[in-house]
């Protein structure tokens, strides 16, 4: 099942993201707009992800995947480590405004960027787990079909207008949501069989940018 926005009718491998939140969020504030041509560009991490599933699927939060971000995230503090919240929700409360807050300032034109390093020319393959966070077990981040094939001639494309740059590279992927999609995962537990619910955002590639490319203004302080 597909759902649109309720407002909206060669090969290389890549390392974990470079640096941390605070100096991405710094480049996106500092460089995004030249990048994109003064459009917005916001940081694909794993609160984006989640975030842009709900909003563009116009459902409301749900408690359990609160619940499994937080875990995912490393701040397990809800029901099954603090027994008080199975009645008072504060912290799910919290983090449901926290998201709401972030959700906010996603517009029709804003654009989600994942910094990512190339690890050396010997390598070549695009790993899209890498690429896109997945939120939790429930909540994904895919390429739209047929995108990675695009997505690879992009990269090619970016690393040809560089031709002096060295591996290590920087280099910045920027996607827009195009849809959500939802599909059943069938797993045993407990010698039952159970559908669970998996969900996700899928992303379409806009432009691909070496940041370590000094033609560029673009720039991620260490």
């Amino acid at each position: 099942m597909e759902t649109r926005h309720g407002q909206l009718t060669k090969h290389r491998q890549w390392s974990l993201p470079f640096g941390h939140l605070g100096l991405l969020a710094l480049f996106v504030l500092m460089s995004a707009s030249a990048a994109m041509g003064g459009g917005q560009a916001l940081p694909l991490d794993d609160e984006a992800v989640f975030c842009l599933y709900y909003w563009v699927s116009g459902e409301s939060m749900d408690n359990r995947d609160l619940e499994e971000l937080s875990r995912a995230m490393g701040r397990p503090t809800y029901t099954d480590y603090k027994p008080s919240e199975m009645f008072t929700r504060n912290s799910l409360r919290q983090l449901r405004s926290n998201l709401h807050q972030n959700m906010s300032r996603f517009n029709e034109a804003t654009r989600f960027v994942r910094v990512l390093t190339l690890a050396g020319p010997e390598h070549d393959h695009l790993d899209p787990a890498t690429l896109l966070p997945s939120p939790t077990p429930y909540i994904q981040c895919e390429l739209r079909a047929g995108d990675r094939r695009r997505l690879e001639q992009m990269v090619s494309e970016a690393l040809g207008r560089c031709p002096q740059a060295k591996a290590p590279l920087r280099v910045a992927f920027f996607f827009k949501p195009v849809r959500v999609r939802g599909a059943h995962q069938s797993r045993n537990m407990a010698m039952e069989q159970v559908f669970l619910p998996i969900r996700s955002v899928v992303m379409a590639p806009v432009q691909v940018d070496v940041l370590n490319d000094s033609s560029k203004m673009i720039h991620i302080p260490r």
